[in-house]
């Protein structure tokens, strides 16, 4: 039979879990309150199993640890890379876009007019190309 605690409340000496969120706190004496994250539900964990999930915890710590740290270098690094590229890469993402730069359209103009001329632009290139097919 596990009881649940909540931050603030008095408890006993041990070592209490929050799954939600992630959080262990540990209680030096009787009768003192569990410190802990707003609003999170503690466990008691019983003295002998901590004493036996100690190695095990140690281990994966041990294990993981440069896992992590490779990581969050490669990230920072992904990061900082992938800024510089953005900056200086912009135009080779850019699309060609010939029309646009034939019109730039006149002050004042409506969209409506400059794609009437640029689907006029494009009837006089089809017209061309049709002339210029070999018979």
């Amino acid at each position: 039979m596990s009881k649940n605690f909540r931050t603030g409340q008095r408890v006993s000496y041990g070592m209490y879990v929050s799954a939600r969120p992630l959080d262990v706190r540990f209680v030096g004496a009787d009768g003192e309150k569990l410190e802990g994250r707003e609003g999170a539900e503690y466990r008691h964990i019983p003295n002998a199993l901590a004493m036996l999930a100690a190695p095990v915890l140690g281990g994966l710590f041990v294990i993981s640890f440069p896992i992590t740290i490779f990581v969050a270098a490669a990230r920072a690094l992904t990061q900082a890379t992938g800024e510089k590229v953005d900056e200086a890469a912009t135009l080779a993402r850019s699309s060609y876009q010939p029309q646009a730069a034939y019109f730039k359209g006149e002050a004042g103009e409506d969209e409506q007019a400059q794609d009437e001329k640029v689907a006029d632009l494009a009837n006089e290139v089809d017209d061309a190309r049709k002339d210029e097919e070999p018979r």
